[in-house]
């Protein structure tokens, strides 16, 4: 039963297993719960180190049951691994690197988690090369421009972005914008915008005038169903 959360496809030969695919749902249930929780993050630092724990469960997985290609990592494990507790391994790692402050709640989900995995050399071989996947993207990520001292000091003008009410917050997390991708080499793979138009041109005013009329209120030309997403999305982006 294969525990892969996602892959690209390769040739590689699978192991047979009977190890139990919950894990990786429960973990990554977990992983969420934490970052959530962690008071060193803003909400938008959760995707990429959700990503650093799924990059670490995957490799965990893929060294060990194959099929697939492995995330920019070789290493196979020993015959006959337990990929369930390979991938148990690699989430714990992981969580306890970025997000410390969990780890009493994070060590005993580890050690329940364990518990359910017969003792033996398959046990003991996947925990042992699921931490070394993990603690190869910890290593990879080490200085992605992670916290950079990036702040956005341009004064307030027309056209250029500033805090807004009610709490006139300064900008979130800006270094976000030069950390290294985890799966392209840069922004520029899909074709940067480039920067807005001029103040003073048609195409300012046009964009302009479409959002005063669709964001108007009462309404002047958005639809019910308009108004109905604009609602949903507003009142919680990350849900």
């Amino acid at each position: 039963m294969a525990l892969t959360p996602f892959a690209a496809a390769s040739t590689a030969t699978a192991a047979t297993t009977t190890d139990d695919p919950s894990v990786i749902s429960d973990w990554n249930a977990l992983a969420m719960t934490t970052f959530s929780g962690d008071a060193t993050k803003a909400p938008q630092e959760i995707p990429l180190y959700m990503g650093f724990v799924e990059a670490a469960v995957y490799n965990a997985v893929v060294g060990i049951e194959g099929r697939y290609e492995p995330y920019r990592f070789h290493a196979h494990a020993g015959h006959g691994s337990s990929s369930q507790a390979a991938a148990v391994a690699a989430a714990h790692e992981v969580l306890v690197t970025y997000s410390p402050y969990a780890r009493p709640t994070l060590d005993a989900a580890y050690l329940t988690a364990l518990a359910q995995i017969p003792d033996g050399k398959a046990k003991t071989r996947g925990v042992t090369f699921g931490t070394l996947a993990a603690d190869r993207v910890i290593a990879m990520r080490a200085d992605d421009g992670r916290n950079a001292p990036i702040l956005f000091t341009q004064a307030p003008a027309p056209g250029v972005w500033r805090p807004t009410p009610p709490g006139l917050l300064p900008m979130i997390v800006p270094w976000m914008g030069d950390v290294t991708p985890l799966l392209v080499p840069s922004g520029a793979t899909f074709g940067e915008p480039g920067p807005p138009p001029a103040l003073t041109s048609a195409h300012y005013a046009r964009d302009f005038n479409e959002v005063k009329a669709l964001g108007s209120a009462p309404p002047t030309t958005r639809t019910p169903e308009q108004t109905a997403t604009a609602l949903f999305f507003s009142g919680n982006a990350v849900v």
